[in-house]
């Protein structure tokens, strides 16, 4: 039975992340896969468009943020019959139509002694958080420590969570051309040993510190 599987690709192509290299990567993977189901993909940024010419692409410009994820994107769902909705921020709209999957990446919100994010911001997503897990029809996490704080923290079911670990795209693997190498070291005037830390921002959950202190 074939399915209309929709993602939610919100900030896709504006600038890279840890998020959004994951939303790539899940459209990415799961298109690899897919072998009889739609997939429908919805942008918020024209430049995201052609990303993935084999799925069904949306572009849907909207004022906002809060307006686009809660009214914009809900009414293209109904209007294209979406049967099963990946959101992979964590959160979901007021309302939507059909299943809803969500994908938490982690819980730093529910970590004061962190300090990562805003007040404000906190507050929220502690609340939308925990509304979400209970409306979503599933909850994907990418560690079993995040999948245990969601059973910790929200008192869903365990049979509602699946962990999926993330793996790496092709782009990362060894150099084995020497030249480059010799000019990357020479450019960043790098002296073995080092440490390659892949990140997009130096947050206190990335936890750089444990891993320098492991380094020393």
């Amino acid at each position: 039975m074939s399915h209309r599987i929709a993602v939610a690709a919100r900030d896709l192509g504006h600038h890279s992340s840890g998020p959004s290299n994951y939303v790539y990567g899940l459209i990415e993977g799961l298109l690899q896969v897919n072998q009889k189901h739609e997939i429908h993909i919805y942008y918020n940024m024209p430049e995201a468009r052609g990303l993935f010419p084999s799925a069904h692409e949306h572009y849907l410009p909207a004022a906002n943020i809060m307006f686009w994820d809660n009214w914009v994107l809900p009414r293209a769902l109904k209007r294209d019959g979406a049967d099963v909705t990946i959101f992979p921020k964590g959160t979901l709209p007021i309302w939507f139509p059909g299943k809803a999957l969500t994908v938490v990446l982690d819980l730093g919100y529910f970590y004061p002694d962190l300090g990562a994010y805003k007040i404000v911001d906190t507050l929220y997503m502690k609340l939308a958080l925990r509304a979400a897990s209970k409306r979503a029809w599933g909850i994907f996490t990418i560690s079993e420590h995040t999948r245990q704080d969601v059973l910790r923290l929200f008192r869903v079911p365990p049979e509602k969570t699946l962990n999926i670990y993330g793996a790496c795209r092709p782009d990362y693997r060894p150099v084995t051309d020497e030249q480059t190498r010799v000019r990357v070291r020479r450019e960043l005037n790098l002296k073995e040993p080092f440490i390659f830390f892949p990140a997009s921002s130096i947050s206190p959950r990335k936890n750089l510190s444990r891993l320098l202190d492991a380094f020393e």
